[in-house]
């Protein structure tokens, strides 16, 4: 089970925590909830032992489960806090160019908080157990120590006390409220009494768990939405008037926050519970741990090397940037580092393993189809016979779903693309037909070989042999592929999963690009590119989701498909401008599962030239129409118009 609305207050809470790292601007100085709102690292030990509880508490019986706990939530932790440590090192020694070579830096390079001892320190996570009179390296990690320790203490109580909440609460709080009273209350410290304050608040939360499935509240929607409203409102007037003596009492309304959210049954929770907001949480981890590199990383860019001035345009225009890099760095931290250790987990957050993206390589499945052949000369019988009894398996003859693929001199590559489609798992009837659009190579004699249906179009252009492919197609549903495509085996599903909703005409879904290092692409830098794709994908979505329609991985109500059709003649975006008419009859939804991912060549980025330059192109078109982004388009004659 998991907690969505308040998985998604967590995340709003770090980007609080990040604008708290953000308060000597001029900008945001004045704002008293921001300068304290520092104090939600409360809620977030408060949320951990509340969901720990939840996960864990049956599974930890003896010595053995508390050793499994303990390296599952390691292996949880370690990936995301050794990367982001490893940053912080990086822009140290850049640091130490800029400031030796360039201009002179006011802050210390390797300071007193980026010791070696310091950087040992966190690498064994130990950096906030006292040992260091600051926080070191990357600031924020202090609580990711404390936690893990906190862990380690809670797991081992579970057994050595047999699990009776009653005694570790009473011996727990007991020491807990010695030491609050002698620090007059405050628990506000990090690196010297930071453990003191989670173990305090993680209590909390794991009472506020118990609590909830014995005594949770039984409210209507109504009494529930009132109720969050309320909470909601206190805890912001707490947060902008709590003092350090009274910081004590902040991770008990955090547990009320939790306690009436997780219920999920008010207008507010049902709102934060939205798949809309869904990311909030999923990256939060990484909003908390990347921020401080990302603020150090843009202050020196902006403010040091670029010279922009301190004005509030130019402050704003910083918090931007820095909220934008944050959160295209968390994407990518989301996806290629927090599992690493963690591939055949069954954590909630984690991506299927088979389908996961990955920083270094391409799925495993691709290689499949890697064909080393050249040309249809090369390639043996025995590969068309293996594609063709897969294909006999797969397809039938009365489709709900029609593949289409429009093929323009894909002799080779059109055998990988129907190859994988063959190995789709599906109870989906389905067909694939293959639109030659006039060929000068052995397309065709390629085709003639499959056992699929293929037809031609003399005329030339994506539109036209899209429409040729849509009219012959039989299916009620109909997918488009492209002939350089490759498709996981559960494409087909998870694209009909989404198209199949009520009120759905139009889907699409993301793609990937198979690494050629030779070319100087390689699944690093593509990983990169297609971070910064997605993000861009979700901006789009907003007010021009046909924008983000490209034919590689489109579904559409063919009938619907019919009535519209495609533009006619050669010009790029007929799919874009197919989905945009296709709006008029219902939504279009983004398919984001890893599993619908499809995967393509390079060969559209070669044309760029280098990797670098194709960054650069792809951002300056970007940053040129990006305000356009956030108003709709205007109803127009797609078969007419031109592309800006």
């Amino acid at each position: 089970m998991r907690f969505r609305a308040v998985d998604t207050f967590r995340g709003l809470a770090a980007i609080m925590v990040i604008l708290f790292h953000l308060q000597h601007l001029n900008l945001l100085a004045s704002n008293v909830f921001i300068a304290k709102s520092d104090i939600f690292v409360d809620f977030f030990f408060v949320l951990s032992g509340f969901v720990m509880t939840h996960s864990n508490f049956s599974r930890i019986t003896d010595f053995a489960s508390v050793k499994q706990f303990v390296v599952k939530r390691f292996k949880r932790l370690y990936p995301l806090h050794l990367f982001t440590l490893l940053l912080v090192l990086a822009f140290e020694i850049f640091r130490f160019g800029v400031d030796r070579y360039v201009v002179h830096l006011s802050n210390a390079v390797f300071a007193a908080d980026k010791t070696f001892v310091a950087f040992l320190a966190n690498l064994t996570l130990t950096q906030s157990l006292g040992f260091f009179d600051r926080v070191t390296w990357n600031g924020p990690s202090w609580s990711i120590s404390v936690e893990f320790y906190t862990y380690i203490i809670w797991a081992l109580c579970l057994v050595l006390f047999r699990k009776n909440v009653l005694l570790i609460c009473v011996l727990g709080f007991s020491l807990l409220a010695w030491f609050i009273v002698q620090h007059n209350g405050s628990i506000v410290y990090n690196y010297n009494y930071g453990l003191i304050r989670c173990l305090y608040s993680f209590l909390i939360g794991m009472v506020t768990y118990r609590i909830s499935r014995r005594f949770g509240p039984d409210f209507g929607y109504w009494q529930s939405s009132l109720t969050e409203a309320a909470l909601l409102l206190l805890t912001i007037v707490s947060i902008r008037s709590f003092t350090h003596a009274e910081s004590w009492l902040m991770p008990m309304l955090f547990a009320l926050v939790i306690l009436a959210f997780s219920q999920e049954t008010g207008a507010i929770s049902k709102f934060l519970a939205s798949d809309r907001l869904e990311f909030l949480g999923r990256l939060s981890y990484s909003y908390y741990l990347n921020h401080a590199i990302v603020l150090g990383v843009m202050d020196l860019i902006v403010f040091k090397l670029i010279k922009l001035p301190h004005t509030n345009a130019g402050e704003l225009v910083y918090v931007l940037i820095c909220l934008s890099g944050v959160h295209l760095l968390s994407i990518f931290t989301y996806r290629h580092i927090e599992f690493l250790l963690n591939r055949s987990s069954p954590l909630s957050f984690q991506p299927s393993h088979k389908y996961s993206m990955n920083i270094l390589k391409a799925p495993d499945w691709i290689s499949e189809f890697n064909y080393p052949y050249a040309s249809f000369d090369a390639i043996p019988e025995s590969v068309f016979e293996g594609i063709n009894r897969d294909l006999d398996a797969v397809q039938r003859p009365d489709p709900v779903v029609s593949v289409v693929i429009p093929a323009w001199n894909e002799e080779v590559n059109i055998l990988r693309s129907v190859a994988s489609l063959a190995k789709l798992k599906t109870d989906i009837p389905f067909e694939i037909v293959v639109v030659n659009n006039n060929s000068t190579d052995d397309t065709q004699k390629t085709l003639d070989k499959l056992h699929i249906r293929s037809v031609f179009q003399s005329i030339q252009g994506w539109g036209p042999a899209r429409q040729m492919g849509l009219e012959q197609a039989r299916g009620k549903y109909l997918l488009t592929a492209d002939a350089d495509g490759l498709y996981p085996p559960e494409w087909i599903n998870e694209m009909m999963a989404v198209l199949q909703q009520p009120g759905v005409i139009c889907v699409y879904g993301r793609y990937s690009f198979v690494p050629t290092p030779e070319k100087g692409f390689s699944r690093w830098k593509l990983s990169i590119l297609e971070t910064m794709k997605d993000v861009i994908a979700e901006v789009r979505h907003m007010k021009r989701p046909h924008l983000n329609a490209y034919g590689i991985s489109i579904g559409y109500v063919r009938e619907y498909g019919l009535k519209v059709g495609y533009v006619m003649k050669k010009i790029r975006g007929e799919d874009g401008r197919m989905c945009f008419d296709l709006m008029q009859f219902g939504t279009v939804k983004q398919v984001k599962s890893a599993k619908a991912r499809a995967w393509t060549g390079t060969r559209t980025l070669e044309k760029d030239g280098s990797f670098s330059r194709t960054l650069y192109v792809r951002i300056a078109n970007e940053l040129r129409r990006l305000s356009s982004m956030f108003v709709a388009q205007e109803p127009h004659d797609t078969k007419t118009s031109l592309n800006s």
